[in-house]
């Protein structure tokens, strides 16, 4: 349903001959704030009267999902954006889009392995890299982030050197 209406708009605004930085600009800045709006503020507006829940698609939860879906598409459209230099790293991107079902399957086989004895107990590896991001100082809510990033970088890695080897799985 976004994409019906966000694609015309796209072309319009950001690919078409008559269009120009200001109108790419303007365009990625208000798809950005809206975005936003409805991951943080808006959603929790809600909250006193509609409580966010996932089981029940309550108003607030899809208000924030739907951002977060805005905000995914705006990076993802970004990589079209005709007058960008290079980025850095944009191939690891580019591969962990082609190489997603076997980035999952690598990633949720190892999780088993460092989540060991088990994730409601509190132990394994990665608990332990948590508890010593926050002996260095990091809240546990940085900590956890920080793992996270360093395993997605660390699996976007994985699907680069996957690539490299020409290992693909077939259904």
């Amino acid at each position: 349903m976004i994409s019906t209406y966000l694609v015309p708009l796209h072309r319009k605004y950001c690919l078409s001959e008559t269009s120009t930085l200001t109108t790419r600009l303007l365009f990625y800045a208000t798809i950005t704030t809206v975005s936003t709006f409805l991951i943080y503020p808006l959603p929790y507006f809600l909250l006193p009267w509609l409580p966010l829940s996932k089981p029940l698609w309550t108003p607030p939860f899809l208000l924030q999902t739907t951002g977060i879906t805005l905000l995914s598409w705006t990076m993802a459209s970004l990589y079209d954006f005709p007058s960008l230099p290079y980025i850095p790293g944009l191939p690891t991107l580019e591969t962990m889009g082609r190489k997603s079902l076997e980035i999952y399957l690598a990633a949720e086989i190892l999780q088993e392995f460092l989540m060991y004895p088990g994730k409601r107990k509190g132990g394994g590896m990665w608990e332990g890299v948590v508890r010593g991001l926050q002996g260095m100082g990091l809240g546990r809510e940085w900590a956890c982030f920080w793992v996270s990033f360093g395993w997605a970088v660390g699996f976007g890695w994985v699907g680069w050197g996957l690539e490299y080897l020409g290992w693909k799985i077939k259904l």
